[in-house]
C-alpha cells in the first residue's frame, strides 16, 4: 500500500533509492528460497497443464498457490512482493531505510515489534492486511497487541481499471471481529474519474455494511508512478483531490468515517492534503519519522514500518504493515447487519427497483437517508414499527423518529435482546362520541389508526381524544370531545365562539362567524378587556368573590381567567353572582390590618377620586389610603374619624401633634382595644392646651370658642390647638378678639377707669391684669 525506498548497492555506481509502494509481503522464505544460493528465477514455479498442455505459473502465499492469472498481475500490491513474472523481490534487511538511532528510542527494530512498542509509544497499535498475508490467525495478532486491522476489500487494476474483490476479506474481516479486534477496510485505488471513485466506494461499501466495521473506510491512493493509470493520466492536483473527495463524501453518505491513505509527500505533491487533511481522517506512512515531520498535514495513523515480524502476529507472509492510531479526533461506524439486506430492500420495495436498480450501495443510501425515516423494512429480521410499539422507554427518547429507533437497535438494542421482530397482530380501535360509537378500526400492532372523519366539532373547537392512538398495541376505545384550545391551552370553560360572536357586536362585524379568529381576539384581547366568553363565567364576579386571587392578580383580569382555568374549576369555585360587590375584602397591607380604620366601600363611596382610580380593585385602593389617605385624614370608616380622635384624646395630641397617620396607626394597635372614643368630636377638642410659655391664659381663652366665633383662625389653623393658642396671644389679645364667653376685653376696659388710666389701648394688657389680679379681685369681665 505505501511507498517504499529500495536501495540498492553497486560497487561502480554507489546507492541509489527508488521509491516503489510498500507493504512488501514475502512469500514463505523456506518454500521460496530452498538456500542461500537460491536463484530468484527458481522461485517461479511450474505446473503442468495436463488439459491443454500449457505451463501455469503460480506463487506461494504461506500454505495456497496463487495462480498468476490477470487478475493477480492487476493487483497493485502484487509487485510489492513479485515482478510480473512471478519472481520474489528480493528480501532487505527489515530495518533498512529506518534512522537507526530514532528506531532504537521507538523500539522500531523488528525483533521488538510486538505489544511492547504499543506500550512503550503510549499509542494504540494495529496493522493492514490483504491477501498477501494469507491465512490468519487473528487470536495470535490480539495476543500479539493488535487492536485494530485495516482489511483490504478490493482494487482496481493498476492498468486495465477492472474492479476485483480480494479473495480474503471476507474471512479476514469475520475472523478479526470474532478475535475483539476492531476493524476498517480499504480499497487499493486507481480511479482517474470522479465517477470511478464512486463506484470504487460503492463496491467497498456494499460488501462490508453487513459487518461491525467501526473503523474508517479508506481509500488507498497512490500509484502516481508511470505503471499506473493514476500516473498515466497526469491530471492536475486538484483533479485527483476532487476524486478523493468522491470517494470520502460516498463513503460519508453512509454512515461511516472516510480516511485517505498516501505518502507524506504525496499529501502535499499530487494531492491537496491540507483540504484533505480538515474534511477527512489522514493515514500515511513514514518509516524514518513521523509523518508530521515532512509538511503539517493533520495525521491520525501512522503506517510506522512495513517489515515487522509477521509470523510473530499471526501472519504466513514474513513481513507486516504496523500502525499507530495516534489522534483523537472521532471515528464513528456502523453496522447494518441487524436491520439491512440490499437484496431483501429490492425485492421488498418495486419503486426502488426502478428508481435505483440493483445497487446494494446505493440502496443502503437510500435506506438510510429515507428508508428508515418512512419505516420501511431494511430485512425480513427487523421491523422499526413493531419495535417502538413494545418498547415505552423508547418511545419517550425518540418520539417519532423512526430513524432513531433503527440505529438504536443497531447500537444496542440487538445486544439487549430487545425483539426487533414484526408483529402481524391486528386490534380493534373505537371511537366514541356523545356515548355512540362513530367509527370502528382493524389496526396493525404498532401502527396507527386513522381520525375519522364524521366527529361533530363546534364552530372554532378543536377535537381532543382521552387516550392516543399513533401506535396500537392494544383494543382501544377512544373518547372524542371538542375544546377551545388556543397554544397549547383549553379556554373551553370560559369560551364558546357562538356565545361570543352573538354577544359582541364589533366581534361579529370583523369576523363574521369564524369561530378561530374570535377565539384568537378573546385570547389576546377579550379577557385583558374582561369581556365575557361564556354564559357560565364572569370574570368580574369572579375577582369580588374572592380576595385570594384580588390580592395576588389585582385588575389584571386575563389572571383570573386563567386561574379558573387551571384551577378555580376543580376547586369548585363560584364564578358568577357577585358582579355588583366584593367578598371579603382587602383590609391588610404588608402584615396589618386596616380594618379597624378602614373600609373599602366606604372610602371609594366618600373618596370619589379613589374610586375614580382604583374603584374596582381593592387591593390599590387600600395601598393608597395606607400610603396617601392616612396622612391626608381622609375618612374610610364610618366608625372612626380621625379628626374626632385627635379632637378627643390631649395626651394623643401631645405625643402626635398634626401627624395625623399616627391617629390610626395609634387606633389599629392600642385605642381600639382600649375602647377610646373614635367619633362625636369632629368640631369639639378636649382638654385644648391653654398654657403658653409657663402662662395659662384658661382665664380669657378657651379654644373651642375661638374657633367658632373667629372663622378665619379656623380658615387658617383648623384645629391645630397650638397654633390657634400661639395666634390668640401673638395677634388675637392686640386685636381685641374674644376667646372666651366670661371675658370680653371691650367690657373689661370700659368698666375700670384705673385700667384705662394705666394701659390705655393696650388690648393685650387687659388680657394680662384680668389672668394676674382681676380675676381674682373679683372684677367683672363680661
Amino acid at each position: 500500500m505505501k511507498e517504499k525506498l529500495y536501495k540498492f548497492i553497486t560497487l561502480t555506481l554507489g546507492i541509489i533509492f527508488l521509491l516503489v509502494p510498500n507493504n512488501y509481503i514475502y512469500a514463505n522464505e523456506q518454500q521460496i528460497f530452498q538456500n542461500n544460493n537460491t536463484n530468484l528465477a527458481d522461485s517461479e514455479n511450474q505446473i503442468e497443464n495436463k488439459n491443454n498442455n500449457e505451463v501455469q505459473k503460480y506463487v506461494i502465499i504461506g500454505d495456497s498457490k496463487v495462480t498468476l492469472d490477470d487478475n493477480v498481475l492487476q493487483d497493485p500490491q502484487y509487485y510489492q512482493y513479485f515482478d510480473e513474472e512471478g519472481n520474489c523481490v528480493q528480501n532487505y534487511n527489515h530495518n533498512q531505510g529506518i534512522d537507526e538511532d530514532y528506531s532504537k528510542q521507538n523500539n522500531l527494530i523488528d525483533e521488538q515489534v510486538d505489544d511492547g512498542l504499543a506500550r512503550a509509544s503510549g499509542e494504540i497499535l494495529g496493522c493492514d492486511v490483504s491477501r498477501w498475508q494469507g491465512d490468519i490467525d487473528w487470536n495470535q495478532a490480539k495476543r500479539a497487541g493488535i487492536q485494530y486491522a485495516f482489511i483490504r476489500v478490493g482494487y482496481r487494476g493498476r492498468t486495465s481499471g477492472t474492479i476485483e474483490l480480494d479473495p480474503y476479506y471476507k474471512q479476514n474481516i469475520q475472523n478479526a471481529l470474532a478475535a475483539g479486534i476492531k476493524v476498517g477496510v480499504y480499497f487499493y485505488s486507481e480511479a482517474i474519474t470522479e465517477q470511478e471513485a464512486v463506484e470504487e466506494a460503492e463496491i467497498l461499501i456494499s460488501n462490508i455494511y453487513m459487518y461491525n466495521i467501526t473503523m474508517p473506510l479508506v481509500i488507498d491512493y497512490e500509484g502516481f508512478n508511470e505503471n499506473e493509470r493514476i500516473g498515466q493520466a497526469k491530471l492536475s492536483k486538484t483533479q485527483y483531490t476532487d476524486i478523493v473527495n468522491k470517494f470520502c463524501e460516498k463513503v460519508k453518505q453512509a454512515g461511516y468515517t472516510p480516511m485517505v491513505y498516501a505518502s507524506s509527500s504525496y499529501f502535499t505533491k499530487y494531492l491537496e492534503g491540507e483540504y484533505l487533511s480538515n474534511a477527512y481522517r489522514i493515514w500515511s506512512a513514514a518509516y524514518s519519522n513521523r509523518p508530521e515531520h515532512y509538511n503539517s498535514i493533520k495525521y491520525d495513523f501512522w503506517q510506522f514500518t512495513s517489515t515487522a515480524n509477521g509470523k510473530a502476529y499471526g501472519m504466513q507472509s514474513a513481513d507486516l504493515d504496523l500502525d499507530y492510531w495516534y489522534n483523537n479526533r472521532e471515528i464513528f461506524g456502523n453496522d447494518y447487519s441487524a436491520v439491512f439486506d440490499a437484496e431483501y430492500y429490492y425485492n421488498k420495495y418495486p419503486d426502488l427497483q426502478q428508481k435505483i436498480g440493483y445497487n446494494p450501495s446505493e440502496l443502503l443510501y437510500h435506506y438510510i437517508n429515507f428508508g428508515m425515516s418512512e419505516g420501511r423494512n431494511g430485512n425480513a429480521s427487523f421491523d422499526v414499527v413493531s419495535y417502538r410499539a413494545r418498547y415505552t422507554d423508547l418511545q419517550k427518547a425518540f418520539g417519532s423518529d423512526l430513524k432513531r429507533y433503527v440505529y438504536h437497535y443497531m447500537s444496542f438494542g440487538k445486544k439487549e435482546g430487545r425483539n426487533g421482530s414484526k408483529d402481524d397482530s391486528f386490534y380493534t380501535v373505537q371511537f366514541v362520541q356523545n356515548g355512540k360509537i362513530v367509527n370502528s378500526q382493524q389496526v396493525e400492532f404498532g401502527h396507527a389508526a386513522y381520525t375519522p372523519n364524521n366527529l361533530f366539532c363546534m364552530n372554532g373547537a378543536s377535537l381532543t381524544f382521552d387516550k392516543k392512538y399513533d401506535i396500537v398495541t392494544s383494543d382501544l376505545v377512544v373518547n372524542v370531545d371538542t375544546r377551545y384550545l388556543y397554544n397549547g391551552v383549553d379556554y373551553t370553560d370560559v369560551f364558546n365562539a357562538d356565545y361570543y360572536i352573538n354577544k359582541y357586536p364589533d366581534i361579529k362585524n370583523t369576523y363574521g362567524t369564524n369561530g378561530q379568529m374570535a377565539l384568537s381576539h378573546f385570547v389576546s384581547f377579550g379577557m385583558n378587556e374582561g369581556r365575557l366568553g361564556n354564559d357560565a363565567f364572569n370574570v368580574i364576579s369572579y375577582r369580588n368573590r374572592y380576595s385570594d386571587l384580588r390580592r395576588v392578580f389585582g385588575n389584571d383580569l386575563k389572571s383570573y381567567y386563567i386561574h379558573y382555568i387551571g384551577f378555580g374549576k376543580k376547586e369548585n369555585r363560584e364564578t358568577k353572582g357577585y358582579e355588583s360587590h366584593m367578598v371579603d375584602i382587602i383590609t391588610e397591607y404588608n402584615g396589618i390590618d386596616y380594618s379597624n380604620v378602614y373600609d373599602y366601600n366606604y372610602y371609594i363611596s366618600h373618596n370619589l377620586d379613589v374610586l375614580k382610580a382604583y374603584g374596582d380593585d381593592d387591593s390599590k385602593a387600600l395601598a393608597h389610603f395606607v400610603c396617601f389617605g392616612m396622612d391626608e385624614g381622609r375618612i374610610a370608616k364610618s366608625t372612626f374619624n380621625v379628626i374626632s380622635y385627635k379632637n378627643r384624646y390631649p395626651d394623643l395630641r401631645k405625643a402626635y401633634g398634626n401627624n395625623l397617620k399616627n391617629y390610626y396607626m395609634h387606633y389599629i394597635g392600642f385605642g381600639s382595644k382600649e375602647n377610646r372614643e373614635a367619633t362625636g368630636y369632629e368640631n369639639k377638642v378636649v382638654d385644648a392646651v391653654t398654657e403658653y410659655n409657663g402662662v395659662d391664659y384658661s382665664d380669657v381663652y378657651d379654644f373651642n370658642y375661638y374657633i367658632l366665633h373667629n372663622p378665619d383662625i379656623y380658615k387658617v389653623y383648623g384645629y391645630d390647638e397650638n397654633k390657634v393658642l400661639s395666634h390668640f396671644i401673638t395677634f388675637g389679645m392686640n386685636e381685641g378678639r374674644i376667646a372666651k364667653n366670661t371675658f370680653n376685653v371691650k367690657t373689661y376696659k370700659s368698666r375700670y377707669a384705673d385700667l384705662r388710666k394705666v394701659y390705655g389701648n393696650n388690648n393685650k394688657m387687659y388680657y394680662m391684669h384680668y389672668i394676674g389680679f382681676g380675676k381674682k379681685e373679683g372684677r367683672r369681665a363680661s
